[in-house]
Formats: structure tokens, sequence, C-alpha cells
């Protein structure tokens, strides 16, 4: 496959997850997973925000670390307290 050909598929499947809804997987107290996210706002080992398309997802435990990220999908493993969906980061801007 030559290289314009494997841009060209990169692009296509950019798009394709572009338009995919938001999945909130949540494994256990010590893993979820998102897919679809649109970037990560704010990481420590206890705190998490997470933009999507239309709200904002906040995690917060101990010990959190990414396991493993992508523009599709990121995986969060630790002591998972709580999980919440706001609708603009700035409502938790003075706790972060």
């Amino acid at each position: 496959m030559s290289v314009l050909n494997k841009i060209k598929e990169l692009t296509e499947d950019i798009r394709r997850l572009a338009t995919e809804e938001l999945k909130v997987t949540i494994v256990s107290d010590s893993v979820a997973v998102i897919e679809n996210y649109k970037s990560v706002k704010f990481l420590t080992d206890e705190k998490l925000l997470l933009e999507t398309e239309d709200f904002f997802i906040y995690i917060c435990g101990l010990g959190l670390t990414v396991k493993y990220f992508s523009p599709a999908r990121i995986i969060v493993e630790g002591s998972i307290k709580s999980i919440s969906y706001l609708e603009d980061s700035m409502s938790m801007a003075e706790e972060l």
C-alpha cells in the first residue's frame, strides 16, 4: 500500500470516529473505558477531566493512570470513586 493510500485510509478512519457516539464502559471499580472522547483537559493521580463533543467527563479516584489511549479510546485504571458528567469545565475549575 502506498503512503498516499495509507494517509487516505487513516483520514477516513478519523472521520468515521468523529461521527461515532460517546461510550463509557465501567469494567470494575478500578477500570473504565471511554470511547470517542475529544481530548484530555486535566489529569492527576486523583482527577481526570475529558472533553467530549457535548460535555465533559470528570473521573475522581486514587492512583489513576491512563493505561492506554488513542484518538478513539482511553482506558483509565486506579481506584475509581466517581464518574460525573458536566455541561462545562468551568463548574469544576475551582475544585481542580
